[in-house]
Formats: structure tokens, sequence, C-alpha cells
């Protein structure tokens, strides 16, 4: 359910089939969520050549951006896609002598955020973030690796910094909205297995997809999808008219993890209990969207800029500004001051 493809121009409409061929022929099936992920640097290089690891470096790319990564968050694309677009944006501004070699896949980044770096085992180049902060981490720091739940190669690093990048912020919007984007791709098609087993597995002689209890929260998730789509869709293009969409990327990320997460739930109660094994696909997609809606940038950054874009604290209250408030008194309500 890529909306962004679908309503796109036929020239989009064929990158994202390319990345769509490009998945089944390299990925197949989703690995068992038992089986440990590994980053295949030839399917890194062959994204590279599609043009798909620059996406995010610059204005106008970044509704090519959504609508390829959903295809890459449908097939469990392994990488640390999110944190390529931050680091293209980041770089393009302050490093751009080691961009060439990130957009082809010749080189590995891991942008981490307090010392926890996914995909920082693998990577060739680190870079650590604190809010809208960014800096290049010594390449020699020393790294242990952590267990996960989706069985990515994450890694604990001393993120010392040697260089300042700039242009942090618009890096932040680009990666929420990666990530935005692989979550919905994942969910989408953890809805369409859960419609298709809804469809064909039958229970009291009938399918259990025309049982409302089963049919309703499939129903319900592909709305919750759609919605969170579309806000996605508004971001990128609010990205490619070079505004500052550092909130409503943020936004996005947080509509979309939610819909996804509860497209999780929904799945595995729809398989039953085949759907919490770790064989069935459904344990691969669950685990994946949980892990990802840690990635960087930092979640909790995100909900602060979310939260400072609508004019409210950071425990959600709105702000009062005594100069602009209109005034109560024993005759009633006055004029505002302004």
């Amino acid at each position: 359910m890529n909306l962004a493809a679908t309503a796109a121009s036929a020239e989009l409409r064929d990158f994202v089939e390319s990345v769509r061929r490009l998945c089944a022929a390299e990925l197949g099936a989703p690995p068992p969520s038992r089986e440990e992920r590994v980053l295949s640097r030839g399917l890194w290089r062959r994204l590279g050549e599609l043009g798909v690891l620059g996406l995010g470096e610059a204005d106008g790319e970044a509704s090519w951006m959504v609508a390829a990564y959903q295809e890459l968050g449908a097939a469990l694309c392994p990488g640390p896609l999110a944190a390529t677009a931050m680091a293209s944006r980041l770089l393009s501004a302050s490093a751009p002598e080691e961009l060439a070699a990130l957009r082809s896949g010749d080189r590995v980044v891991a942008v981490g955020a307090g010392g926890v770096f996914p995909w920082g085992v693998d990577a060739d180049l680190l870079i650590g973030t604190a809010g809208d902060a960014a800096w290049l981490v010594a390449p020699d720091a020393p790294r242990s690796a952590m267990h996960t739940l989706g069985r990515e190669p994450w890694a604990r690093v001393d993120p010392w910094p040697v260089r300042a990048l700039s242009g942090g912020r618009r890096a932040a919007a680009v990666g929420d909205l990666a990530v935005s984007a692989l979550l919905l791709g994942a969910a989408g098609r953890l809805v369409e297995m859960s419609a298709e087993h809804a469809r064909t597995r039958q229970q009291f002689g009938r399918a259990i997809g025309s049982f409302q209890a089963v049919s309703f929260p499939l129903a319900a998730g592909y709305a919750a999808l759609h919605n969170a789509g579309c806000l996605a869709d508004s971001a990128a293009q609010a990205i490619d008219a070079s505004h500052d969409a550092r909130a409503l990327c943020a936004g996005a990320r947080t509509v979309a993890a939610a819909a996804a997460l509860e497209v999780a739930r929904v799945a595995h109660q729809v398989h039953g209990a085949s759907g919490f094994t770790e064989e069935s696909p459904v344990g691969a997609y669950s685990a994946h969207i949980r892990q990802w809606t840690l990635l960087p940038p930092s979640p909790a950054a995100g909900r602060a800029a979310l939260l400072a874009g609508i004019g409210a604290d950071a425990d959600g209250a709105p702000h009062f500004d005594a100069d602009r408030a209109p005034a109560r008194g024993l005759d009633g309500i006055t004029e505002s001051k302004q």
C-alpha cells in the first residue's frame, strides 16, 4: 500500500518498481525472526547504483525517498537506510569528500544517539547526534555488539567527536521521514499478509475474515496507515519545497510509529498462535517495527520538536502567553493587549 508511488509520476513509479524488483531478487521472503540480520555489501552497492542511497541529500528528493523506502521497509531490507539518508544531508553540507563513497554503497554509515549505533558493528563511518547537533565520531572508537530484538548488528560506541557537522536540524527531519517510510512499508506488508490469512483461514465453516472481530481491526489498521502515509507525503512535500519541516516530519514519524505498532498487534491476533512463532514472518515484521521505532534521530528529540512546533511545553501543555491572552475582569472579557 505504497501511497506515495500510487499517486506519483510515471518516472517515480518506474523507480519504485525497480526498487521492488531488486528487493524481490536479492531478498526474497523475509527470514525467520530468530536469524541474525547481515548486511550484504553487494546488495548495498546495487542500491547505490540504483540511486537509493543518495536520496535525502538535497531538497526535491524527499518524495522519492518516501516512496522507495516504503518498498525497502516492506522487504525488511537490511542496512542503515534511515542513517544513510540523514548522513547524506549532513555530509553534503560539511564533509562532501565522504559523500561519493556513501552514495555508491562503497562505504556504510551508522548514525547513533546516546552511544547506541544501529548497524554500528558493520559501519565504516560513524556519526553521533544529540538533538539537532551532529558530529563525526573517531573511526577507531571502541565498539561493543548489542543483542537486539530484530537481530540487527547494533553497537555501543563511545561517540567521541572529531568534527562537527552542520545541517543537523534538516538532517533530523529527513531521518524522521525515512523512519516513517520504513515503518509504513513494513506495516503495510503486515496488513496484506494478515488480510490474506483472514481470507483463507477457515474456522467454524467460514473464513475468519468474515467475523467482525477480525475484519474491523484490520480495516482500522489499514485506515491508520493510510492517514500516516498522507502525513508522510505532506512532510516530504514540505522538505521538497525547502520549508522547515522538522516538526512536521517528527509528527509523521510519531503517527506512523503508532499505526505500525497497532498493526503489528492486530497481525499477531489475526494469525493466532502461528503469529507468535519465530518461524512466522509475522514475528520478523513485528520485531523490526518495534526496533525501527527507536532508530535515530532520537524519538525524544523528535517529540520535543513536534511539541515546540505546535506551541506546547515538554509535558504537552500549551504555552500561555500573558501578553496575548484575553484578560478577564469583573466586567467580563476585555480585548487582549495585542
